[in-house]
């Protein structure tokens, strides 16, 4: 019950930031380009304060092992954990995540903000701190996701730029051209940066900072302090060495495993309630019940609090129903938002305006197309990430309704302003 209610709350939250954005009357595109650059400032100086404590951690090889205060693992950890950098995060997933939001951040300012080369330096190197960080925690995932991102920014920050500026084919070999280009280039720093990264640390000790060791005894036998921190460091491999690469995905039986092997238990599991679900307070104890396969049974002993996909959350905890309600919706904000970018030109053609327009729908492209199927930020939590997703998509969506509005499209806001006066008419 505490958790749905927890759900809720911040379902309530997060659809406040998108209406209280998209049904204003603030009609100027660059006022919200303003508002924007202001959330973006403290998100990115978090990021990098962040971030250069984790590049820290990263090269003093710093290893901090603690009994989990919440009791659910063995062990909290963060910095250096079997072989990956979680930084100041105790994983290396949520650490990778805070990092993308900041590039995300730091490149939109960086736009925003391109007139004043100060502000241009700041946003630089934060963008290069999170883009080292992303890569020390060998997060498949975000280490992808920014190479995307950054690509689909470049597509239509060109498109749009070039509108009015190159006619014909032109328009479009430039657009896929920078896309390309700029993946490529991305690529190719990101292997050099951990070949380069893993060298500087290859040869150093950890060091291992170890808290209440004798609190980590799970078991019944009487462990000397030497010998509970041996079974410690081979568990969490804290002396192996860090070559920044993932030679263990190569032995997997899939390129997903084990996420498909939790989407299998997820089929199992949605036919018992299809329509509206079990609730996201059920979701370890409906996989308890229904779940049957060979892994699940092997590994998930208190069962599986998300499927690592937000997807099929939905679907197991809101049921078809459920998954239904949100697919509408975001295809909705995709159909208006490729309209924008292929159909119309925006109101301001400018470099800061045309990039940061890029920066924002790139973000939500792969937070939705990506991010989301691997990891299960799409359902309403209070994590960094998801709410960060409502706040830009609240602004993308104000700005595509500014947009379509003006050539003729019905909007939100005017269908909103119509029942008002037939209200106010009957009243």
């Amino acid at each position: 019950m505490l958790s749905t209610f927890n759900v809720f709350f911040w379902a309530i939250v997060q659809f406040f930031l998108l209406f209280a954005i998209d049904c204003r009357e603030k009609k100027d595109i660059s006022a919200l380009f303003k508002e924007l650059h202001l959330i973006n400032f403290p998100v990115t100086v978090v990021m990098l304060i962040t971030g250069v404590l984790s590049l820290i951690c990263f090269v003093a090889k710093i290893a901090v092992v603690m009994p989990d205060p919440e009791g659910l693992n063995k062990y909290w950890s963060m910095g250096i954990v079997n072989g990956r950098n979680s930084g100041i995060f105790n994983n290396p997933i949520p650490c990778a995540s805070a990092m993308f939001i900041g590039c995300i951040a730091a490149a939109w300012n960086l736009f925003y903000s391109a007139n004043k080369k100060s502000n241009r330096i700041f946003y630089i190197i934060s963008y290069i701190v999170g883009f080292l960080c992303i890569q020390t925690t060998l997060t498949r995932t975000y280490v992808y996701g920014i190479y995307l991102f950054s690509a689909v920014a470049a597509f239509v920050g060109f498109f749009q730029y070039g509108r009015t500026r190159f006619k014909g084919a032109k328009k479009f070999l430039i657009s896929f051209g920078s896309m390309f280009l700029v993946a490529g280039v991305l690529i190719a720093t990101g292997q050099v940066t951990k070949s380069g990264m893993a060298a500087i640390v290859e040869k150093r000790e950890t060091t291992s900072i170890l808290l209440d060791v004798g609190k980590m005894n799970n078991s019944d036998d009487n462990k000397s302090i030497e010998e509970i921190q041996k079974e410690i460091s081979d568990s969490l491999a804290l002396d192996k060495d860090v070559t920044l690469s993932r030679d263990e995905i190569s032995r997997l039986p899939s390129f997903f495993f084990p996420r498909d092997e939790l989407w299998k238990v997820a089929l199992q599991v949605i036919p018992h309630s299809p329509v509206f679900g079990f609730t996201t307070g059920n979701l370890a104890a409906s996989s308890l019940e229904y779940g049957h396969t060979e892994y699940f049974e092997n590994n998930w002993a208190t069962g599986i609090p998300t499927y690592h996909n937000g997807y099929v959350d939905i679907a197991v905890s809101a049921g078809l129903l459920g998954l239904a309600l949100m697919l509408s919706f975001l295809l909705i904000q995709i159909i208006q938002t490729l309209k924008v970018i292929f159909g119309h030109s925006l109101p301001d053609t400018s470099a800061r305006v045309s990039f940061g327009y890029g920066i924002m729908t790139a973000f939500l492209a792969v937070h939705v197309l990506f991010i989301s199927l691997f990891f299960g930020t799409l359902t309403f939590c209070n994590l960094a990430v998801c709410l960060y997703f409502w706040i830009v998509m609240g602004y993308t969506s104000r700005i595509n309704e500014i947009v379509l509005s003006c050539k003729g499209y019905l909007s939100i806001e005017t269908v909103i302003n119509s029942i008002k006066k037939v209200c106010a008419r009957h009243a």
